[in-house]
């Protein structure tokens, strides 16, 4: 006879406000992933996520601990968390994202299936910043839409889309994303170096910096980028540096991977 759950104690401990009751339930349900349906408990657990951290700074292990568990659903659980990506506030749509990422390859493509149904420039945000959460190779698959995106005419996808490029190139291996495009990613973000937006630019420089870091840069780039991080810094023949420090923050900080 298979172990019985008591569902219903597990939703009283996960609807407390005592920390050590709510992390053990989550221990519980952890333990028993594959018995306990997920359309039972997923609005509770999430529900964690709506926790203010400012005034209960003690539970952010709770929402962490929430945010892992949630994931463990795997399959089950994406529709559920994309349909929360468009209908939920900014900080609880980060957390559904975070829970997509560490599901991982499977969320992979029914992300970006959203992303094709969506008009919403939010959710498609909140889409790109998902598949920045994912560690597996299977993430190559997205390089076309993130390159198309870091483009786009909307601020938020194009900061988002440009920052994407370069986690994505975190837990990639030189060899894992052909040449050809490697060029095409590290032109499309030189642009975005000059973009009229701070904080782009700051993405771009990040970025790139991230790929140099990696090892996917070949020589002829190395030395493109470096002469920029050094017109973004002043140090050029010019002197005319970005006045946004945050930009040459991140022109100072890539130049070590060159």
């Amino acid at each position: 006879m298979g172990k019985k759950i008591e569902v219903d104690k597990l939703i009283d401990m996960l609807s407390s406000e005592n920390k050590e009751k709510i992390l053990a339930a989550l221990n519980e349900v952890a333990d028993n992933i594959d018995i306990i349906p997920a359309e039972v408990i997923e609005d509770v657990i999430s529900a964690l996520f709506f926790i203010d951290l400012g005034d209960h700074p003690e539970m952010i292990e709770v929402k962490d601990k929430a945010i892992k568990v949630l994931s463990l659903f795997g399959k089950k659980i994406i529709p559920y968390c994309i349909k929360n990506l468009a209908e939920t506030d900014l900080k609880a749509a980060l957390d559904y994202a975070r829970v997509l990422g560490l599901i991982g390859k499977d969320a992979v493509d029914p992300l970006m299936e959203e992303y094709q149904k969506t008009s919403s420039g939010d959710t498609r945000s909140f889409i790109l910043y998902a598949l920045s959460k994912v560690k597996d190779k299977y993430i190559v698959k997205s390089l076309p839409l993130l390159i198309s995106e870091a483009s786009s005419q909307n601020d938020e996808i194009r900061d988002t889309a440009t920052r994407t490029l370069g986690k994505v190139f975190e837990n990639l291996k030189p060899g894992d994303v052909d040449s050809i495009l490697v060029e095409t990613i590290f032109n499309i973000l030189i642009n975005r170096v000059a973009d009229f937006k701070a904080p782009i630019r700051a993405k771009a420089v990040r970025s790139i910096g991230k790929i140099a870091k990696a090892g996917f840069l070949n020589d002829t780039q190395k030395e493109k980028f470096k002469t920029i991080c050094k017109r973004i810094l002043g140090e050029d023949e010019n002197y005319e540096w970005d006045r946004a420090f945050i930009v040459r923050k991140e022109a100072k900080e890539a130049l070590n991977y060159l």
